[in-house]
């Protein structure tokens, strides 16, 4: 799958956006990413045959951060990535954002204190 996403990100930008009416890099201010989180949640106690692929998901923010260049940049997903298991993805992905030149804070919220009807604890970086 992450494959296919990047054959079809190098198709789009190959074309600048030009073929579908798409913003143009520099036109967009803000990209938010919520990447698959099932690979990442504690609540996958089995595991699944796609959290592999799922997790590397993650990082497709990237090829649309280098692309846009936006001013700035969120993400958001499950607690479950702040384990052991899971750690690397978000140090990879902290890397990558500091390496394209945002500078990265990352915190655990409640999504229920910013407006959601559930107690969600969620990790965020912006």
């Amino acid at each position: 799958f992450l494959e296919n996403a990047q054959k079809v990100f190098n198709e789009f930008q190959e074309s600048n956006g030009a073929a579908l009416d798409y913003p143009k890099p520099g036109e967009i201010d803000h990209i938010h990413s919520s990447s698959p989180c099932q690979g990442f949640s504690s609540a996958n106690i089995h595991g699944g045959k796609n959290d592999k692929s799922n997790n590397m998901l993650i990082f497709v923010v990237i090829l649309y951060v280098r692309f846009y260049r936006p001013k700035t940049v969120s993400f958001e997903n499950v607690p479950g990535l702040l384990s052991g298991k899971n750690r690397h993805y978000l140090q990879k992905l902290l890397r990558l954002f500091v390496a394209e030149g945002y500078q990265v804070r990352a915190l655990t919220m409640n999504a229920a204190q910013y407006g959601d009807p559930q107690h969600r604890l969620r990790v965020i970086l912006f």
